[in-house]
């Protein structure tokens, strides 16, 4: 599959267009040993389960963005759904890593705190767990040079690989590493996984991912378990190492899903500006709507973090989970149609960023419900429906989030 040609480009080449930046990478495996990765502890063990959220949540707003930059009244080649199906499975991905390190003692975090923002995704960035060849992930419309990059996010590993000097080379190996220090840590500490971690994890009951033949929400309880969650994510993503389906034969894995869109007629695009960045927009409703759109997609994250902190026993945890997708699809999904339309000037059009937004400590929830009226304002009598519905949706969530601590300096 490496080295297969799609016009002048060859997978398994690094796109010269794209520039390099540098990113955060895999944590390094404590030791390998006859090409095998070893896992010795809890906590390096925890670590790798952080670090595989943080991998699976840069992925997201790449696609995100991708399939708010089709356009939709001329959108012949479906491309707008099917990125919204690997945006969906991605979150998925994101949950089954999550529930993994609740499962050994672990926090998962989405939202990091001010001080420690080395792991949150900034665009564009180097995809950590493609270091040959190197992958960027970028913000950007989905033209060819674009689906050709997610074919590269999601290019399969070749069969039989094993880490070399002390690095992961695909996420592959990565997820086999967890996996086997799981097996070799069971008999030295009986109690690593809790099954009564349960109670804090995700579910099918919570209803944020409809089960697909191919898998859905697993809680992580014993090795079984484990291993399932960890294949469902490599099945779904790269496809098994060269496989064209995932466990279901009616699903296609995440690579042929771009291959076949590289089949059909280019996608009709909206000429969206490449890795935007809030404040470098001049337009002051634009940069309003912006900010709140960042505000909106980090109360996301805060909102699903806190799911890992409640107990099924505990009512907020159903005000967490019942608000996932009023701010998902009523006031993101919204900000980010309405971003998209605005022209700038230069034939291009605005996007949103998925940019970190700093919540000052008290309730994240006070503060966006602000800024949002502060967004209204710059509208006058002149408000645009989409603008409201975000709002509306923004203003009528509940949840009693955790104040965000800043981090010491």
């Amino acid at each position: 599959m490496s080295g297969e040609r799609y016009g002048n480009v060859v997978l398994g080449q690094h796109p010269t267009w794209l520039p390099r930046f540098g990113s955060f990478t895999l944590p390094k495996p404590d030791r390998v040993e006859d090409g095998v990765a070893h896992i010795d502890d809890v906590k390096t063990l925890q670590e790798h389960l952080q670090l595989a959220i943080m991998v699976e949540l840069s992925t997201i707003p790449t696609y995100l963005y991708g399939m708010y930059s089709v356009d939709q009244a001329n959108d012949k080649t479906n491309a707008r759904t099917a990125l919204f199906s690997v945006v969906i499975q991605e979150m998925l991905h994101l949950v089954l890593a999550g529930n993994a390190l609740k499962a050994i003692g672990g926090s998962p975090t989405l939202y990091p705190k001010k001080g420690h923002l080395e792991y949150f995704p900034k665009y564009p960035m180097h995809m950590a767990g493609h270091a040959d060849p190197p992958v960027v992930l970028a913000l950007r419309r989905p033209d060819l040079y674009q689906v050709l990059s997610y074919l590269h996010v999601e290019l399969p590993e070749v069969s039989g690989s094993a880490p070399e000097s002390e690095q992961y080379h695909s996420l592959g190996q990565f997820y086999d590493a967890i996996k086997i220090a799981m097996n070799n840590l069971l008999p030295k500490i009986p109690d690593l996984i809790d099954p009564t971690s349960a109670d804090f994890q995700f579910s099918s009951d919570d209803k944020i991912y409809r089960t697909r033949p191919s898998g859905g929400i697993i809680q992580v309880v014993d090795i079984k378990t484990a291993a399932a969650a960890f294949d469902t994510i490599i099945e779904q993503g790269e496809g098994a190492g060269g496989s064209s389906h995932d466990e279901d034969p009616s699903e296609l894995a995440h690579f042929f899903q771009f291959a076949k869109l590289l089949q059909a007629p280019p996608p009709a695009v909206i000429k969206t500006i490449d890795n935007p960045k809030t404040p470098d927009y001049k337009d002051p409703k634009i940069a309003a709507v912006a900010g709140l759109s960042d505000a909106t997609y980090c109360l996301l994250l805060l909102t699903i973090e806190n799911c890992w902190k409640h107990s099924r026993k505990d009512d907020r945890r159903d005000e967490f989970v019942g608000s996932i997708f009023p701010i998902m699809t009523g006031a993101l999904k919204p900000l980010c149609e309405w971003l998209v339309t605005q022209p700038l000037g230069d034939g291009t059009f605005a996007g949103p960023g998925f940019n970190y937004f700093d919540y000052a400590e008290g309730d994240p929830l006070v503060e966006i419900q602000a800024l949002a009226d502060a967004v209204v304002a710059k509208f006058g009598s002149d408000v645009p429906k989409s603008i409201t519905d975000a709002v509306t949706s923004l203003k009528s969530l509940k949840i009693n989030l955790h104040p965000v601590k800043k981090a010491a300096p």
